[in-house]
């Protein structure tokens, strides 16, 4: 699998990149497994996010794992 991470980069994209940003992930994702990790502070969303999306076999799964500062300072794990 490919890993891909990014962090605090996607969000600062016009909405028309991120859409775009998206819809390659999301075709690549169909043909290959892809492993994202994303620490993003989304529109609309108080705090950035620790997340993990795995496309695998042409299905994608998405979890929440943390809650983060914006400059690192402290991390707060979800449990599920």
């Amino acid at each position: 699998a490919v890993c891909i991470t990014h962090s605090h980069v996607v969000y600062q994209f016009r909405k028309e990149l991120r859409e775009r940003f998206f819809s390659v992930m999301n075709d690549c994702g169909a043909h290959r497994d892809i492993i994202e990790i994303s620490y993003e502070w989304w529109p609309g969303r108080d705090k950035p996010e620790l997340e993990l999306s795995i496309f695998e076999n042409g299905a994608k799964q998405e979890q929440l794992l943390a809650y983060c500062s914006p400059h690192g300072e402290w991390l707060q794990w979800v449990s599920h």
